[in-house]
């Protein structure tokens, strides 16, 4: 189940009233602000059981982000990046080193 599927089982099950051709994105909007941790948390999980090689920096994501492998990382999460793609994220802005 990919995380547009968890969010539209999760706005079907809170009642709540979707179009179901909108983007993850779009989508999780909808969710309740304290709610949406559970799926920044599901994305820092998968992130980290491949943990990418060489050095590994904790960052936080300030927006929306797509990692090197196309996997969508929502803002708020906090995940592990390989040395240079976190270097490119935070030198685009979407990235914030977590000491």
């Amino acid at each position: 189940m990919d995380m547009k599927d968890k969010i539209r089982a999760y706005l079907e099950n809170a009642g709540i009233e979707h179009d179901a051709r909108l983007s993850a994105e779009n989508l999780l909007e909808l969710v309740s602000e304290g709610d949406r941790e559970q799926f920044a948390t599901d994305v820092t999980l998968t992130q980290q059981s491949t943990p990418p090689p060489g050095p590994v920096f904790t960052c936080k994501v300030l927006r929306d982000y797509w990692d090197a492998e196309g996997v969508r990382i929502p803002k708020g999460a906090v995940a592990d990046f390989g040395a240079t793609e976190a270097i490119d994220g935070v030198e685009a802005g979407a990235l914030e080193r977590v000491k």
